[in-house]
């Protein structure tokens, strides 16, 4: 009987385990676009801003990502006008793509094996310096991520988005595709897509064959219980 306790005890173990492991391992990835208060110009041409972007992994590593961030027509950012500000992530590589003709820049990361144990917990990435010309109202003024299903526009190596904070987001966002690739270990199966995309099927599985076991080991009669009737009913 001690042995049965020993068994329910690993199982309750392991099973705490992989969904803690499950957790980290296929965490949703928060992305959060912010701005600071926009200042006039000095001529009175227009307004200067910022915008931040910012990554919360939620305690998973993350290889590497690519995110494409639209914008307003009215809004003018120069190609050197990004400032990456994390030195301790992207350092295998970290590079931006501004293509103000067609508003949007493309924010390339990654990460070397080396820096598994580093998490990207909200931390602020990248900074980016704009101005709007003319005298409009520049609140309406919008930055948001670009979450098509192209990889080529949005990738996360594998990782699944959570929590997007948009600023000003219009309702319609058909954009034109970007060019540039980001490499990445995923498979294109539909299967680990699907398993990508909803973990805690997997982790459910799990649990119920554990269960499964665990219900199948106390219903085998215990041999040394059953000898033990034995040696009485002979004596």
């Amino acid at each position: 009987m001690k042995s049965k306790y020993t068994l329910l005890l690993a199982t309750v173990v392991t099973i705490l385990s992989f969904v803690s492991f499950s957790r980290k391992t296929f965490a949703a990835v928060d992305i959060t676009l912010e701005r600071d208060k926009e200042v006039a110009l000095e001529d009175g041409s227009g307004k200067t801003g910022t915008v931040y972007l910012s990554i919360d992994s939620n305690n998973a590593y993350l290889s590497g990502f690519r995110i494409t961030v639209n914008y307003s027509p009215s809004v003018m950012i120069e190609k050197e006008a990004p400032k990456f500000l994390a030195t301790d992530y992207c350092k295998l590589t970290q590079s931006t793509e501004v293509n103000d003709k067609d508003k949007s820049f493309v924010f390339l990361c990654f990460n070397s094996d080396s820096d598994q144990e580093k998490t990207l917990n909200n931390v602020k990435l990248l900074e980016i310096p704009y101005t709007v010309y003319g005298s409009g109202d520049t609140d309406k003024t919008y930055f948001y991520v670009d979450v098509s299903d192209d990889e080529r526009i949005f990738d996360l190596a594998g990782a699944t988005a959570g929590v997007i904070t948009d600023i000003n987001k219009p309702e319609n966002t058909d954009r034109t595709p970007s060019t540039v690739t980001l490499p990445s270990d995923k498979d294109d199966s539909s299967i680990k897509s699907f398993l990508l995309e909803h973990p805690w099927y997997v982790i459910g599985a799990i649990v119920v064959i554990l269960v499964l076991i665990i219900g199948i080991v106390f219903l085998i009669p215990d041999n040394h219980s059953s000898k033990g009737r034995n040696k009485t009913i002979e004596a």
